[in-house]
């Protein structure tokens, strides 16, 4: 009997509209695991591009559509956000993580993210609104990091000279830019 009332009531959080963003925030974090496989299977073993191309694509559906179905349907919540922001953190780790064990990507730039990361939750938490708050330039290097592992496949799968090279360089630049966004949010937190 109590089996059918935790059915019944997964069903119903299922069923509910409402919980269709929370749905699919943590679907992504599965599929960030899945996208992992694939990825290292693809730089380790140069396999088949399709399926984590199409599961990267599956992700940035997933991440475009939690936030817009919570939007639409007057259901945007600060677990929401969070669930959001942590399940796209999650997808760069691993695949970053990936790139950094394929030596492709120095393993420091993994202390970045979690550096950056971690900064975002205190800063946002310095302003007492209970909300994240988001700086344009952060949120933009972010949406860079969620898309760059994408782009990695297709040049990986090209075999394109200097890969190495132009991956750390790409985090360079990245770094340099979080830093920024860094200052930016440390100063307008002690505003």
């Amino acid at each position: 009997m109590f089996k059918i009332i935790i059915l019944m009531e997964n069903k119903d959080f299922i069923m509910n509209y409402k919980n269709i963003p929370h749905i699919l925030s943590v679907s992504r974090i599965f599929l960030s695991v899945v996208f992992g496989w694939y990825l290292n299977n693809l730089l380790s073993h140069n396999q088949e591009i399709i399926l984590p191309i199409l599961i990267f694509i599956l992700i940035l559906a997933t991440d475009f559509l939690d936030g817009m179905i919570a939007r639409k349907t007057s259901n945007t919540t600060d677990m929401g956000a969070f669930l959001d922001v942590s399940a796209d953190m999650f997808f760069v780790l691993v695949s970053y993580l990936i790139l950094s064990l394929n030596s492709l990507l120095h393993p420091l730039f993994i202390l970045v993210l979690i550096f950056k990361f971690v900064e975002f939750i205190y800063t946002s938490g310095k302003k007492n609104t209970g909300k994240l708050v988001f700086d344009s330039l952060g949120k933009n290097v972010s949406k860079f990091w969620i898309a760059f592992p994408g782009i990695v496949c297709i040049l990986c799968y090209y075999r394109i000279d200097n890969l190495v090279l132009i991956i750390n360089a790409v985090a360079l630049i990245t770094t340099i830019l979080s830093l920024l966004s860094t200052i930016t949010r440390i100063v307008e937190s002690r505003k």
